[in-house]
């Protein structure tokens, strides 16, 4: 005569427990992956709204002013000081962005050139730092 045992059940609840592991690491991994594409940046419509700035700071290419500053190739110094004492919000919508931006110039050795003066490196949103404690208004 051949006893029952109960192996069957205790494989199914091992079964059942493999299963439910299996379920929430696969959620915990699909949660990782979704969660990496909030934080990205169109950088295409960034490097767009840039060049856009660029040409409308360019006389030779849009010749408004303010906000150009630059003809033949060269930075006009009366017109640069006009655009710099232009608020910010003002010059934002002169070069028709909804984004912050920062406008400063290097020289050949890409050292930043103040724009007004030692404390005011850019033309901008202080928010943008150009190192890590100099904000492009000086702030």
């Amino acid at each position: 005569m051949r006893v029952k045992t109960k192996r069957g059940q205790t494989w199914s609840f091992d079964l059942i427990v493999a299963v439910v592991i299996f379920i929430v690491v696969v959620g915990i991994f699909y949660s990782l992956l979704n969660r990496s594409n909030e934080g990205t940046v169109d950088t295409q419509a960034l490097e767009s709204g840039a060049k856009s700035i660029s040409y409308q700071l360019n006389c030779d290419v849009s010749p408004v002013f303010p906000p150009c500053f630059i003809e033949n190739g060269e930075i006009n110094e009366t017109k640069l000081a006009v655009v710099a004492a232009l608020p910010y919000a003002d010059l934002k919508e002169l070069l028709g962005t909804t984004e912050d931006f920062c406008i400063y110039l290097l020289d050949e050795e890409n050292r930043i050139i103040p724009v007004i003066d030692e404390n005011t490196p850019g033309i901008g949103s202080g928010s943008y730092l150009l190192n890590a404690t100099l904000g492009c208004d000086g702030s």
